[in-house]
């Protein structure tokens, strides 16, 4: 059995990995938002939270992309996922620039609002994957005696 289907070879399931890596990103990502949200309801006003409203949407998918791609391509040869990934991110930040284009010509758009939001929740999300990551062992280093996998 492989390690994508929790096989009877001591391998973590790849998708409870993925798993790990999402929730990992989104909840601080998740919550920066939330922050974000009633910081700029009460410095700006509704127009305020809902532009960092949707900062934090913007984010939170954003982040979701990469845990996806590797849930979705766990059974292809490293090369693939590799490749697959490449290309999800190069067309999320295509996408996300071609956004923020166009959310800049919105009139009586609360820009600020939308950047801090956009900022808190990626700075967030990454700092969390990058604990769990730092956290998480991984197989390919382990020299034997303990069960590999990510922390519970």
């Amino acid at each position: 059995m492989s390690d994508s289907d929790g096989g009877s070879d001591g391998g973590v399931p790849a998708r409870r990995v993925a798993g790990a890596m999402l929730r990992a990103g989104l909840v601080p990502a998740a919550v920066a938002g939330v922050v974000c949200v009633a910081a700029s309801w009460v410095t700006g006003g509704p127009a305020a939270a809902a532009a960092a409203f949707g900062g934090a949407v913007v984010v939170v998918v954003a982040l979701a992309i990469g845990p996806l791609v590797f849930s979705i391509t766990q059974d292809s040869s490293p090369g693939v996922t590799f490749v697959v990934g490449v290309l999800a991110f190069f067309t999320l930040v295509a996408v996300w620039g071609l956004l923020l284009v166009a959310l800049i010509e919105v009139d009586g758009l609360p820009a600020g609002h939308l950047a801090a939001s956009l900022i808190a929740g990626v700075v967030a999300g990454v700092a969390g994957m990058f604990v769990w990551s730092g956290r998480a062992r991984m197989p390919v280093y382990e020299t034997g005696g303990r069960e590999a996998g990510p922390p519970a």
